[in-house]
């Protein structure tokens, strides 16, 4: 059968005005009201894909469609012409139809015989909220007379309808163009602007766009020696200006729209003069607008061409001002410029907020991803309690949060960005997008003390600086074998790029009190040491994590709760084989995914399993750090369906004795005889493995790997594992399903690597896993 279309012309006058054409044919206004046609049909006719009552609006787009059983002709009201025996056409209403129309098709067939079918188009008048078109224009590619070679940068005072107008300006990602916008807030009065000038200074920035309505920021900007100019003066010679209703979470949604189309954008203001201009409204605003989407519309549309597994989350009353307050100005400046999805909450409560985070990664089609939380704990809760018998809490970011499956195995690898104000959270934001142009250090830090406490962990630390300093990094080794307590000073924080801290802490100090912090640029910290992240017990701007970032760390991976175990070797390796800041964080959850293997175990009831866990990491998770020296990565490679080969790599240095004091008992000397051994169990893929380490073999040891093997096709319920020492018969193989694929985690306890007493430095370590 041919089918031939009709094509259907469209010509507006003006919003929500037009007239309705079929070609060579007179307008629908006077042909759907035409009854004379055959006087029998043989059709099925539809609008809009129903057969019944359809409710449509001045302005919409409307499709009609009819198939046909055994004709040999059709004709309708809306076409003198013939129609194809099957088809549809499309266009959009004329302002003069208003109320009730039939609209109807007639088909005959060989013989004469004939059948008609009808619907009931029931038209009314538009609300200012109409949806006149959902797809997506696609407008031509701004131009600015921003100089693109000139170091420039945006400032804002803390006014989110400011930031949001400015945001289009600063980053139009249809031509990957991104420059530094800031909001600075004020603290007694007084604009809080060290933060945000190194980071001016550190990017070589002296000219500095303002809004108009600014001129006191623009005053104290001229005072600290940069040209300033105003923002409104900037052209963007785009087609269209989006207007936005004045509601902050339509707005946020409305400003990222314009920076990916490459539009201006205007939160609606009645004393703004709108005309000459190609409007495209989101939400209720009251113009005659060329595009009209609500909120719901453009977040689709932005999914729809972002393509990506990174969301970003704020709570959307986070706007005001305030110590802790403000943060979510900031979020569509981050997902923005970084090609995130944007999402938000209005309330703190952990579980609605997970349930968020599965609804809206279902909708985006992510099944392993990232999650950058922006906000203190006040706006999204972290600590929640796991066991209420036992009195146990966790951290939502390093589980509820990470979850978008029924299972506690982590999908998404989440970070927070916060800090006591939002100068210095802005300035965070911006050392993230730009960090590739900061300067950065080659220097390690490794810290350790209390050998008493742990002499293992002492052990291990000595291994990781050597192991450091193997690879090329200068290392400044803080180790102590005598003293309790850390003792460091300003300057052991500072031209760091790295500081591995395993020793005690408290809510504000790790080695030094946080308000002597001064000045560390580019650190990276690991603290072992408990509470220094405690936001729910010490909400306080001394707290250490928020002082590290607020005085230039890019990361702080530390204790949101109280003490805990973590898997923290697992995490620097990660960090320094080119993972994201996110991926290292994942490391940590190994006892979150031993949890979901033991569970369900023979002979291990579900109560027994402990789930305690404490960490967090304040930082973007998809930042990489672009390390200058990496360890090696470890690979799982599948050989078929049952049999996979694991290449575990790994740092060892040879037997020895090992002194230390005990301050315990008159610093008497003690030894420990036994062999140290890191794993880097990092590979290519996204969280496939885990291996976690306790104690100094042989004299203390223990490891435990798990690692995700697939996809698989058949069905197997154990695995035998070769090529370790005393190896434990696994458990119970896991299934977890990613994307329609069928994973197994395989879960291996073994006392030992097969490594030689005089085996040093570093090594690859085969071992087979075959599934049964």
């Amino acid at each position: 059968m041919c089918k031939r279309f009709f094509n259907i012309y469209v010509f507006s006058i003006a919003i929500l005005f037009g007239t309705f054409f079929v070609t060579n044919a007179q307008t629908a206004d006077n042909l759907l009201q035409n009854e004379n046609i055959f006087d029998t049909l043989s059709v099925d006719l539809k609008i809009n894909g129903s057969d019944g009552h359809v409710e449509v609006v001045v302005g919409d787009r409307i499709t009609i469609s009819w198939e046909s059983d055994g004709a040999k002709r059709c004709r309708s009201n809306w076409s003198k012409k013939d129609l194809p025996l099957n088809g549809k056409v499309s266009g959009r209403l004329s302002s003069s139809l208003v109320g009730s129309i039939t609209v109807r098709i007639a088909c005959k067939d060989g013989d004469g015989n004939r059948e008609d079918d009808t619907v009931i188009l029931k038209i009314t008048r538009p609300s200012t909220t109409t949806i006149i078109n959902p797809v997506p224009p696609q407008p031509p590619p701004p131009v600015s007379n921003v100089a693109r070679e000139s170091a420039v940068a945006f400032i804002s005072e803390h006014d989110w309808v400011s930031v949001l107008e400015l945001i289009p300006r600063a980053i139009q990602t249809s031509q990957n163009y991104i420059v530094p916008l800031f909001v600075v807030d004020k603290v007694n009065g007084i604009y809080d602007f060290g933060a945000i000038q190194k980071v001016l200074f550190s990017l070589k920035i002296q000219k500095i766009y303002v809004p108009r309505n600014q001129s006191v920021l623009r005053d104290f900007l001229v005072t600290k020696g940069y040209t300033v100019e105003i923002s409104d003066d900037i052209t963007i010679n785009a087609s269209v200006t989006v207007v936005s209703e004045r509601e902050f979470e339509t707005s946020a949604q409305a400003s990222r729209y314009a920076s990916l189309i490459g539009a201006q954008l205007s939160v609606f203001d009645s004393f703004k003069q709108y005309t000459n201009q190609n409007l495209y409204c989101v939400g209720a605003v009251p113009l005659l607008c060329e595009q009209r989407y609500t909120r719901e519309q453009v977040e689709e549309m932005l999914n729809q061409r972002l393509h990506t597994n990174k969301i970003v989350l704020a709570n959307s009353t986070d706007i005001k001002q305030g110590q802790f307050d403000g943060s979510a100005i900031l979020a569509p400046i981050l997902a923005a410029a970084k090609n995130q999805q944007l999402i938000f909450t209005n309330t703190p409560d952990v579980k609605k907020i997970s349930d968020l985070i599965k609804q809206k990664s279902a909708r985006f089609g992510i099944t392993k991803g990232f999650l950058t939380i922006i906000g203190s704990p006040d706006y999204i809760a972290t600590v929640y309690t796991t066991d209420e018998k036992r009195n146990l809490t966790a951290t939502a970011d390093s589980t509820l949060y990470t979850y978008i499956n029924n299972d506690f195995i982590p999908d998404l690898a989440t970070g927070r960005i916060y800090t006591d104000n939002l100068s210095t959270s802005s300035s965070y934001i911006q050392r993230a997008i730009f960090y590739e142009q900061l300067p950065r250090s080659n220097q390690v830090e490794v810290v350790h003390y209390d050998y008493v406490a742990n002499p293992s962990d002492g052990v291990l630390s000595q291994t990781i600086a050597n192991a450091f300093s193997k690879l090329g990094y200068q290392v400044r080794n803080k180790i102590n074998i005598a003293e309790r307590d850390a003792k460091l000073e300003p300057q052991d924080y500072q031209n760091a790029f790295f500081v591995y801290y395993s020793d005690h802490g408290w809510y504000n100090w790790l080695g030094i009190p946080s308000q002597n912090l001064k000045d560390i640029d580019g650190a990276n910290i690991m603290a072992i040491g408990c509470s220094t992240c405690m936001f729910a017990e010490y909400k306080n701007p001394l707290l250490f994590c928020i002082k590290a970032i607020a005085e230039g760390a890019m990361s702080y991976m530390g204790m949101l709760g109280g003490g805990g175990n973590a898997n923290t070797l697992s995490y620097t390796s990660a960090l320094f084989s080119g993972k994201s800041l996110g991926e290292a964080f994942w490391k940590i959850n190994g006892t979150n995914m031993l949890k979901e293997i033991l569970s369900g175990q023979n002979g291990i009831p579900d109560d027994s399993i402990i789930f305690d866990q404490k960490w967090g990491l304040i930082g973007d998770p998809t930042l990489s750090l672009s390390p200058k020296y990496q360890f090696p990565l470890s690979d799982i490679k599948k050989i078929d369906d049952a049999n996979y080969e694991i290449d575990l790599s790994g740092y060892t240095e040879s037997k020895q004795t090992y002194r230390y004091n005990d301050y315990k008992n008159s610093n008497k000397e003690e030894t420990l005889d036994g062999k140290s051994v890191l794993i880097f169990d990092s590979t290519s893929e996204f969280g496939n493995l885990y291996v976690s380490q306790q104690g100094v073999y042989p004299t203390d040891y223990h490891s435990m790997i798990i690692a995700r093997l697939g996809p698989v096709a058949g069905s197997y319920s154990s695995a035998t594992v070769t090529g370790l020492e005393r190896e434990v018969v696994p458990l119970l193989p896991k299934e977890e399903q990613i994307g329609g694929a069928r994973y197994l985690w395989v879960y291996v306890l073994h006392y030992g690597f097969g490594l030689r007493d005089e085996d040093s430095g570093f090594f690859t370590k085969k071992i087979k896993i075959t599934l049964r």
